[in-house]
């Protein structure tokens, strides 16, 4: 049996923009982003996290996620060894997913709806500074995931992303995968028909997986 629980709150304090505002900006840009997906185009500005830090503030945000989840999910470094984890809404950069990786599980699979506009050449860096942070053990494997000897080049067996795909519909575009952990951060407020957004993870969970 597998729990749900999600709380929203929008707070707003005297002389901020009101809530109705937040709101309707949040239903505009949902709308217009599923507009732009059914048109068949899935790059957009959402999640383009990385583009404006440095190198040093994007592996403090990275590591900030891997431990969050570490400690509000209730895992281990041990835990993640072998696992198969679903990341939603990578934006654009795989760090997390690949900090996953180098401690030991074996595939993560980023499902995002859009394809954040990214600067190429910068998420290398990243990922080669990211890579210096880690152990000879993470090192072997980080590198079954990703090649950076000439541009970005993912081990598809290991580090799978999917764009263009709404949680919604995450099971119909993995149905045969089967998860032991699904991660998320900041992500679910952009869900439009959440209760389809959880149901539909829920059936990518293996038995008695973590989401």
């Amino acid at each position: 049996m597998h729990t749900y629980t999600s709380a929203s709150t929008i707070s707003v304090s005297p002389g901020r923009t009101p809530k109705w505002r937040i709101v309707a900006g949040a239903i505009y840009s949902n709308r217009r982003i599923q507009a732009q997906l059914r048109a068949g185009n899935a790059e957009g500005h959402s999640g383009a996290t990385h583009r404006d830090w440095t190198t040093d503030q994007s592996l403090a945000y990275i590591d900030t996620v891997f431990q969050e989840y570490l400690e509000y999910g209730g895992l281990s470094i041990d835990g993640l060894r072998g696992k198969s984890i679903l990341e939603i809404g990578p934006g654009d950069n795989l760090g997390v997913a690949l900090t996953f990786l180098a401690a030991g599980a074996h595939r993560v699979v980023c499902l995002d709806k859009c394809h954040a506009v990214r600067d190429a050449e910068k998420e290398r860096d990243i990922y080669l500074a990211l890579r210096r942070t880690l152990s000879a053990e993470q090192c072997a494997n980080y590198d079954r995931a990703i090649q950076l000897n000439s541009g970005i080049e993912l081990a598809p067996d290991r580090l799978c992303c999917k764009f263009g795909v709404g949680v919604e519909d995450a099971d119909l575009h993995l149905s045969d995968e089967r998860f032991d952990l699904i991660l998320s951060r900041a992500v679910l407020m952009e869900v439009q028909e959440i209760e389809r957004g959880l149901e539909a993870m829920h059936r990518l969970l293996k038995p008695g997986g973590c989401m």
